[in-house]
Parts: C-alpha cells; sequence; structure tokens
C-alpha cells in the first residue's frame, strides 16, 4: 500500500532572521566604553570621547544597533565633557603656579584683590566633579533602562510564544494525540520506517486511525529514520543476509519500506 507521508499541504518552518549589531555601532560602543575609563584625563578624554560621539552618531544614522550606538554615544558625552572640564582645571592651576613668585608667598596670600587662582581652579574642579558625577549617573541610567527594556521584550515574547504553543497542543484532537503516541511507540521501540509507521497507524488489523490522523502523527513524530534504517538492518545482518540483500528487504514495499537513501545510509553503517 502507498503512503502518503510526503504532506504537500504542510508548511515548511521558515528561519527567523538574525539582527546584526553593525560594525559602527559596536566600534561606538568600545570607543564610548574607552573614553569613560580615561574620562579624567585632560585632553585625551575629550579626544576618545568626541570620536565615540562620531561613531555613535553615524551608528544611528545607518540605522544600526540603536541601543550600542546610543550607549557608546551616552558614554563618549561623559569622557568628553569630564575631560574638557578637567583641562580647564588643570590649564588653571598650571597658569597659578606659574604666575606665584617664591619670594612673595606671604604677600601674594595677603592679597585682597579678590579670589586667587588656586580658589579659582579648585572651584573649577569641584564642578567638573559634580558635572562628572552627574554624567555618569545619567549613562548608568540609560544602560539599565535599556537593559531592562531589552529583558521585559524578550520574557513577554517567550511567554507569548508559549501561548501560542500551548493554544495549538490544546486545539489537536484526542485521535490525533493517540496516533501519535502510538507513532512515538513505532518510531522509537520498533525503530520502523515512515511508511512502516504509517501503515500500522491506519491499518484495520492495527490502529485503525483515519488517514489524517496517521499523516499528523508521522508528520510531528521525534525520531531519526536513518537510525532507524541501520537497527533494522543489523537485525537482518543477524539473519545472515548479505549488504545488497539487506538493503532489497529495507527499500521493498513488501519489507521495511525505508527510501532508498536511508536504505544506503543503513548499508554504510551496519559495522558501526
Amino acid at each position: 500500500m502507498s503512503s502518503p507521508y510526503n504532506n504537500p499541504g504542510s508548511i515548511a518552518p521558515q528561519q527567523l532572521p538574525t539582527n546584526a549589531g553593525g560594525g559602527l555601532a559596536v566600534a561606538a560602543l568600545i570607543v564610548g566604553i574607552v573614553g569613560f575609563l580615561i574620562g579624567l584625563l585632560p585632553f585625551l578624554g575629550a579626544v576618545v570621547g568626541a570620536i565615540a560621539v562620531v561613531l555613535g552618531a553615524l551608528a544611528l544614522s545607518k540605522h544600526q544597533a540603536k541601543g550600542k550606538a546610543l550607549t557608546g554615544l551616552i558614554l563618549g558625552s561623559v569622557a568628553a565633557l569630564t575631560s574638557i572640564l578637567m583641562t580647564f582645571a588643570f590649564l588653571g592651576s598650571v597658569q597659578h603656579a606659574s604666575s606665584v613668585s617664591p619670594a612673595t608667598p606671604v604677600a601674594a596670600a595677603a592679597s585682597p584683590t579678590g579670589p586667587s587662582d588656586a580658589d579659582v581652579a579648585a572651584a573649577a574642579a569641584q564642578a567638573a566633579d559634580k558635572a562628572a558625577k552627574a554624567a555618569t549617573d545619567a549613562a548608568a541610567k540609560a544602560v539599565s533602562d535599556a537593559a531592562a527594556k531589552a529583558a521585559t521584550d524578550a520574557a513577554a515574547k517567550a511567554a507569548s510564544d508559549a501561548a501560542a504553543a500551548a493554544a495549538a497542543a490544546a486545539a489537536v484532537p484526542a485521535e490525533y494525540k493517540s496516533a501519535l503516541n502510538q507513532a512515538d511507540t513505532y518510531a522509537n521501540k520498533m525503530h520502523l520506517s515512515k511508511a512502516g509507521v504509517y501503515d500500522q497507524l491506519t491499518s484495520e488489523y492495527g490502529g485503525k486511525f483515519s488517514a489524517a490522523a496517521g499523516q499528523y502523527a508521522i508528520d510531528n513524530v521525534q525520531t531519526d529514520w536513518n537510525a532507524n534504517a541501520v537497527a533494522s538492518g543489523k537485525t537482518y545482518q543477524e539473519m545472515s543476509l548479505s549488504p545488497s540483500a539487506i538493503r532489497d528487504q529495507l527499500a521493498s514495499e513488501f519489507g521495511g519500506k525505508f527510501t532508498a537513501a536511508e536504505a544506503d545510509y543503513a548499508v554504510l553503517h551496519l559495522n558501526d
């Protein structure tokens, strides 16, 4: 009896698209992290931070990974701002040190002409520290919010997929479920072929399931048909059949009813 186990109405699973991060977004993130770590250094932190900002802006304009690009841009901005403030503080300290005369330290300290350069430099450094802390807190909050959103989206998708799978399973008729259970026994314990499983399920001397239930069962049973062919072939080998005879028995419509490819695979792996 021929077997319609190749169901023309079945729909092949489609591969989900991957999400590439984008070179500019990754570069912006890396340079932003480096800039953030060296942001307290005058000059250098500003340069590295500016590079991260430019890379992040380019990545966003090219619609690359938004989370990485935005994080790199924020970290780069923090690094640039912190380094600029530290640069001003450094230059103020150098100017003050060069203008103070070693011979008149008391007179310089006692000058009533307003705040000294040292006071200005100290105030600038304090302002830089406050700005750096505020920027660091903002960047950390942005990264935390992005991670929380990603985790929430992933959890929502997993819950949706689980609900859809549960709904699909609940919609399967009881006859189909019973046919699938028997198909699992025939395939994974008795090592029958796909056609053999279908025949056993729909035979009036076997499972007596409907053709639709039998088709559903062989379409959804989890097994390795090649491994089943090897197991059946080894049974024939114990009967002292030649490899050629084993192949004929496996592929015969009156024997194993395996496909030609499965029978060939079994003969090649009889001694594994």
